[in-house]
Formats: C-alpha cells, sequence, structure tokens
C-alpha cells in the first residue's frame, strides 16, 4: 500500500541504489524494463513501463510508410548525428520484438542501421549516464516482501553499499546424475544439505539430510528468499551447478527459484560451441570464479579448480584421483561425512 500524506497525496520517497540487475521483456502493454537495487532500506525492484525500443537509420534513407507501419513503427527527425556525421533519424517502435524483425528486414533490403544492437536496459542507463549507482525518485510500494517501483526518475550519484554474498557448490552424480548436496557459506550460514536416509554429522559445518533431491531442493529455495543474497559466487557456478540445478528442477518439477520478488530465473545455454551459459537471476548478481579471475586477467596453466587453489593457496582438493566420479559416488554411498571434505 502507498502512504498517504494529510491532505490526500501520495509521499514521494528518494533512495540512492547500487546496480544490480536489468532486464527486459516484451509483454501486452509493450516494452517493460526491469531494474534491481541494493539500498540502504534493503532490495528495491524498478519498473519502466514507458519507454520503446529504439535505433537509428540515415536522415535520407528512403523507408516506405507501409513498411514501416509493418513493424508498428514511429519514424522522428532528430537533430542527432553519427560518428561519420550522417545526420540520422529516430525509429521507436512499441515492442523490442518489433525492433528485431525490423532490423532484420532492413539490413537485407538496405543496409546499416544505428545502434539497432543496444539492449534497451543498456541505453535506458547509457541516456542517464548511470554505470553502477544513481539517485531513484518516485512512490514505494511492497511486493513479495520487496521494495518497487514504477516508472520513477534515476539520475546518476556516486553511491556504495555493503553487498551480502552467498557463495555456493554441489555435488553430483556425473553431468546428469543425481544430485547428492548443495552447500553454502555466507550471510551467517555454513550448511550443507544432503540427500541421505540417514542423519550425517562433522564438525566443520551444520549438515541438514533430506530423504531425496526434490525435498532438498525445496529446502535450499527456502535458504535463498530468506538469507536474500545480493551476490551468488562459486566455481564454474554458471555452466555447471546452476545448470545441473535449473536442469533438475525442470526434472523434478520444482520451481528454479532463485531469483527475487518472484521473478522467474532461468540458465541460457549457448547457441553455439563458442558461446557461453548466462544467468538470468532477477535481483542478484551472479559471479563465476573462473571468469572473474580471467577478467582480471590472471593466468594459470588451466583454469582447474586444482590448479588455481595450489598456485594461489599453496592446497587444494583432498580428491585428486583421475575418475572423481566415480570416486564421488562411492563415498557418498559409503561415507558421506567424509564425502563432504571433498
Amino acid at each position: 500500500m502507498n502512504k498517504l500524506q494529510p491532505n490526500g497525496l501520495v509521499f514521494v520517497d528518494t533512495l540512492n541504489g547500487f546496480l544490480l540487475t536489468r532486464q527486459w521483456r516484451d509483454n501486452a502493454n509493450g516494452l517493460e524494463l526491469a531494474f534491481w537495487f541494493a539500498t540502504d532500506r534493503g532490495p528495491l525492484k524498478i519498473i519502466v513501463d514507458k519507454e520503446r525500443a529504439v535505433c537509428f537509420v540515415s536522415a535520407d534513407s528512403s523507408i516506405a510508410q507501409y513498411q514501416l507501419e509493418r513493424f508498428n513503427c514511429e519514424r522522428r527527425p532528430l537533430t542527432l548525428v553519427s560518428l561519420s556525421n550522417t545526420k540520422v533519424d529516430g525509429l521507436y517502435f512499441r515492442f523490442q520484438r518489433d525492433l528485431l524483425d525490423f532490423q532484420r528486414f532492413y539490413r537485407s533490403e538496405h543496409g546499416v542501421l544505428y545502434e539497432s544492437d543496444i539492449k534497451p536496459v543498456d541505453r535506458f542507463l547509457m541516456e542517464r549516464f548511470i554505470t553502477n549507482s544513481c539517485q531513484i525518485t518516485g512512490v514505494l510500494t511492497e511486493n513479495f516482501g520487496h521494495l518497487q517501483m514504477r516508472n520513477p526518475s534515476l539520475k546518476r550519484v556516486d553511491y556504495d553499499i555493503p553487498l551480502s554474498c552467498l557463495a555456493l557448490d554441489i555435488e553430483t552424480e556425473g553431468l546428469s546424475g543425481e544430485l547428492y548436496s548443495i552447500g553454502f557459506y555466507g550471510c551467517g550460514q555454513s550448511r550443507v544439505l544432503m540427500v541421505s536416509d540417514y542423519s550425517v554429522a562433522t564438525a566443520d559445518c551444520m549438515i541438514e539430510v533430506y530423504p531425496d533431491e526434490k525435498t532438498l531442493l525445496f529446502a535450499f529455495f527456502e535458504y535463498i528468499q530468506k538469507l536474500d543474497p545480493d551476490v551468488l559466487v562459486g566455481w564454474n557456478l554458471i555452466s555447471f551447478d546452476l545448470d545441473f540445478l535449473a536442469t533438475r528442477c525442470q526434472r523434478l518439477k520444482v520451481e528454479f527459484a532463485l531469483g527475487r520478488g518472484g521473478d522467474r530465473s532461468a540458465i541460457l545455454r549457448p547457441q553455439r560451441t563458442s558461446g557461453f551459459h548466462v544467468a538470468r537471476i532477477p535481483g542478484r548478481v551472479v559471479i563465476d570464479v573462473i571468469d572473474a579471475l580471467r577478467a582480471a586477467f590472471w593466468s594459470f596453466e588451466n583454469f582447474h579448480l586444482e590448479t588455481v587453489a595450489q598456485s594461489m593457496l599453496g592446497r587444494g582438493k583432498t580428491l585428486t584421483k583421475k575418475d572423481k566420479v566415480i570416486e564421488i559416488s562411492r563415498l557418498f554411498n559409503e561415507d558421506k561425512a567424509l564425502a563432504l571434505d571433498l
């Protein structure tokens, strides 16, 4: 509910926020942008539903009106020029999918469109010179237990805030087998959730046992929503751990509920062998340590966890046998407490 002033007007709040995630989608009402920010009053989701998909075309290009209407496009003359000093007109679409369809048509028939490959969420931020933090002013409401604003005004500011972080790791029966356990550390927790028909004890962390994968997954997602981390981090986290969990959730008919605010999460697999997995987790930054090390120009013989751990920490994994999958499965069947020390 909105808070009302004595005169009946709605309160307008101003918060500083640090950008976490950004996404867009086409819905029945047009193009909708969604951003999550960390603020000193908790996570904040902002929704922008008055934007249009935009690209630019040379002002002297010839596009018939019926072609513009075919793609639900409005053309406007502008005072802007390209990097080669060519005057351009703006093309405005209600849906991003219309812009993408027009892009394919125009490039095959005419030539180059300017900035048609820029995502609408990125354009929204770029036009306001926002890279990571901003001041957000609007009507504050609550949805799914989180703060929310719709169509607020944003202005760039310098702002920093500590982010809560949760490290994740899973153990499995290979790439396509069963889920054995999920361990997480951070947000005041050090805990392992394990599939087991008997209790398991260790001095290193709290262990919770569950009769099957489905029950374990439900418990894990409950912890995620309760701890509500800003950042998820892990080794090969996106292309293995999260991709595996998403696949198991689909098979077991469990919602892959990693995101905030009831928004749908997904792991997008690459379309080409040279591509990479993308984690779409609304409201939470996902950091794969391998990618982070490469981005920071660290160099190793290879990026196997054992190699990097030995190089940076002087110690490695307990399990170093070649056929690790068989050994992990054996330990989880014979000595689950020892398996946790892998």
